[in-house]
């Protein structure tokens, strides 16, 4: 087997995958356990379907990549992946500064000044440190 350039479109199927199964499953709690309200006020917008629409884009993409740059240079593969995941890790920054997490609370027994036991859990941006990039 040779080593191919748009093997590292792989990279985004790996890291969108587990996030796109996230939603899957959330989605499917919602419709089925639930019964399926849906919210489309701006609120429920930016904290569910703006990140969901992340999640599948971050992984779609990454399969028209495996398959439109199947005999591209790695050059034109570097230079696509590269826009790819600087779109991406942007749209993720904002995301999370705009505080659009899913799941948020308090540690059990956190103090009120400050907040200094809060925990926050982003389903499409579970691999970047938030409490780093959060303001």
């Amino acid at each position: 087997m040779r080593w191919r350039p748009t093997y590292l479109w792989l990279t985004g199927l790996l890291v969108f995958g587990p996030s796109l199964l996230f939603w899957a499953l959330h989605t499917w709690l919602a419709v089925f356990r639930l019964g399926g309200t849906w919210s489309f006020d701006p609120l429920a917008f930016r904290h569910t379907y703006l990140p969901m629409l992340a999640a599948v884009i971050g992984f779609a993409v990454p399969l028209f990549g495996l398959r439109l740059c199947w005999n591209a240079r790695w050059k034109r593969t570097l230079t696509a992946l590269a826009c790819y995941w600087l779109i991406m890790l942007g749209w993720g920054v904002i995301d999370i500064r705009q505080y659009n997490y899913q799941i948020g609370g308090h540690y059990h027994g956190s103090s009120a000044e400050g907040h200094p036991g809060y925990f926050h859990q982003y389903f499409t941006w579970y691999f970047l440190p938030y409490y780093s990039i959060e303001p």
